[in-house]
């Protein structure tokens, strides 16, 4: 099979700033995803359902738009969810968890920084107190562990100046093991760029 070369290459700015956030409702089994497109380009974005043969599910967002969408999981009589959104240009997020009482409920926002190049998490428990929550950064490897209280919002800032504007990170919790999320992509500076180095190592 044909392989990545090495290395990394000039990559030309996209107009695409694009968010997806899930909202776990633990009371009724259900995830809210929330679309928005805040870029300059129409995107489509994919959902898909892991564990399931239902989906995948196809969403177009315009240009300053959004949209809103429920997966109702007491409906087929399951306590889990295992949720991702695929996007253009690398972007991706992923939600698992248990919908179960007393499990991991966070809610996870992202703010793009492009003049810093800097992407901004904000983190929202809504649920009991998190212990051990891990974010690790796939990209400099770094870890980032810490206890969250019921009702508070954690902000971390990540600046992505190394990876040309790529980032992947990954949350986890010593207190819920079901619980994990993913986002990934690359923040569009309107700036030309280089390639994914991850690719290229």
């Amino acid at each position: 099979m044909p392989r990545q070369e090495p290395g990394v290459r000039p990559a030309r700015a996209l107009p695409y700033e694009l968010h997806a956030t899930s909202k776990v409702d633990l009371a009724r089994s259900t995830v809210t995803i929330q679309l928005a497109n805040t870029g300059l380009a129409a995107a489509v974005f994919q959902v898909r359902a892991g564990g399931t043969t239902r989906g995948p599910w196809t969403y177009t967002v315009g240009t300053h738009d959004e949209l809103v969408d429920v997966w109702d999981f007491a409906a087929h009589h399951e306590t889990a969810y295992d949720l991702s959104v695929y996007g253009p240009n690398g972007f991706f997020r992923a939600a698992k968890g248990a919908l179960v009482a007393g499990a991991a409920h966070v809610t996870v926002q992202t703010i793009y920084d492009t003049e810093r190049n800097i992407l901004v998490l904000e983190l929202h428990n809504r649920g009991a107190r998190l212990r051990g929550l891990h974010i690790v950064d796939a990209y400099s490897r770094d870890r980032t562990v810490c206890d969250v209280d019921p009702g508070e919002t954690l902000v971390q800032r990540f600046p992505l100046t190394r990876s040309f504007g790529w980032y992947d990170f990954t949350l986890t919790a010593d207190s819920d093991p079901s619980f994990r999320t993913q986002l990934a992509g690359h923040l569009e500076s309107g700036c030309d760029s280089m390639s994914d180095p991850a690719l290229g190592r």
